[in-house]
C-alpha cells in the first residue's frame, strides 16, 4: 500500500522530502509519518514544548488595508495555528528589511529571491482558523521579535486580531 501525506521536511531512506512536496513510500507506514507530523519536532525539543497563544492587534484597517509591525514570539519557534477575528492575510519574516520589501506582494503571487518569509496564511469568513501548521521559522537578528504584516480581507474597515499558537524551540 503507498501512503501519501505532505509534511515540512524528513529524511527518509537518504532522500530529504521538504514543505509541499508529497511522499510515496509503500515501506513506511502511515501511523510513523503521522508520529513525525504531529509529534516528531515536538518531542525532539523536550520540556520547552509549551504551547503559547500571543496575539497581534492591528489597528483599524480599512477594507484590504494593511499594517506592518512585530509580534513577540521567540529566536526559534514553531507555528502549530493561526486564529483571526475577521478574514485576514497574515504573514511572518525573518527580518524587517524583507518584511517591507515582500509588503506589496499579491495574494497567490509566490515570493522571489530571499524573501525571509516564514508563513503566509489567508483566513476566511467560513474559516477563521488554521490548524496543524507546523511552520518552523526563526527571527534573524534572533530577538524574539518576529515582523508580521496583517491585512484586512473584510469588506469593512475592522481592528484585525491575530491569534498565533506556538512553541519555543530555541532559548
Amino acid at each position: 500500500m503507498t501512503t501519501y501525506i505532505a509534511i515540512q521536511q524528513l529524511t527518509l531512506n537518504g532522500s530529504v522530502y521538504t514543505a509541499g512536496q508529497i511522499i510515496a513510500d509503500a515501506d513506511v507506514p502511515t501511523t510513523t509519518l503521522r508520529r513525525f507530523i504531529d509529534r516528531g519536532l515536538i518531542e525532539a525539543i523536550g520540556s520547552a514544548a509549551i504551547r503559547t497563544d500571543t496575539a497581534y492587534t492591528s489597528a483599524s484597517l480599512a477594507a484590504s488595508a494593511q499594517e506592518s509591525g512585530v509580534i513577540s514570539l521567540a529566536k526559534t519557534f514553531m507555528v502549530l495555528s493561526a486564529t483571526t477575528n475577521y478574514p485576514a492575510r497574515v504573514r511572518l519574516y525573518t527580518d524587517i528589511e524583507s518584511r517591507d520589501a515582500d509588503a506589496a506582494r499579491a495574494i497567490g503571487t509566490d515570493p522571489t529571491g530571499n524573501h525571509g518569509l516564514i508563513m503566509d496564511l489567508v483566513t476566511t469568513t467560513e474559516d477563521l482558523t488554521w490548524k496543524h501548521l507546523c511552520v518552523a521559522g526563526s527571527v534573524f537578528d534572533e530577538t524574539t521579535s518576529c515582523p508580521i504584516i496583517v491585512t484586512n480581507l473584510d469588506s469593512v474597515s475592522r481592528s484585525i486580531v491575530a491569534t498565533i499558537n506556538w512553541i519555543q524551540m530555541e532559548a
